[in-house]
């Protein structure tokens, strides 16, 4: 008797256990700091509280233009923000040059006004004459747009003849006001 009295202690034992609440068995390791007290909690962004966002533009040079500027008015309707995830570049020029493009913040976001983050690209000769190349790039970012704003990103290359062209695409989601602590 005494294993099967053993037995159906350690079952009984296990079973009380695993029904406990989860808070009373969850523990904070002793490395770990609650910045924020329970009568103030910080704020979670859930799936449910986004929704996805993309945005392209196309920047384009000829006769020895070696810049310009993909803008992306009204990306934030009124009562949302965008969470700006990604920056991707799809570039194509002459064999041999470079390609790359420069995140402008906006006017509400923290960083220098000349740019935040540069979108690196690597080029790909595209045919068999070894005539244009083409240009792909993406950098994660983490830039809020708010209502109003108006981003750029800034296309540069290293020569001028012959022309560009390059699609700027914005990756990422809207948040909901009560989701972006507003």
């Amino acid at each position: 008797m005494k294993p099967a009295a053993t037995l159906s202690t350690l079952i009984f034992a296990t079973c009380v256990m695993l029904l406990r609440p989860a808070a009373a068995r969850a523990q904070t390791p002793p490395d770990f700091t609650i910045a924020n007290p329970p009568e103030s909690p910080a704020q979670v962004i859930h799936p449910r509280d986004t929704f996805p966002f993309v945005a392209t533009q196309v920047v384009s040079g000829f006769g020895g233009q070696l810049s310009g500027a993909a803008t992306f008015a009204n990306l934030a309707p009124g009562g949302y923000r965008v969470m700006i995830e990604h920056v991707s570049i799809h570039g194509r020029t002459p064999a041999g040059q470079r390609l790359w493009g420069v995140v402008h913040p906006c006017d509400n976001l923290k960083g220098s006004p000349w740019g935040t983050t540069g979108v690196a690209t690597t080029a790909v000769i595209e045919d068999p004459t070894s005539t244009n190349s083409i240009h792909e790039g993406i950098a994660n970012t983490a830039l809020y747009v708010d209502p109003g704003c108006v981003a750029t990103v800034a296309i540069q290359r290293n020569a001028s003849s012959g022309g560009f062209g390059a699609w700027v695409t914005l990756h990422g989601h809207y948040i909901a006001p009560h989701a972006s602590g507003r």
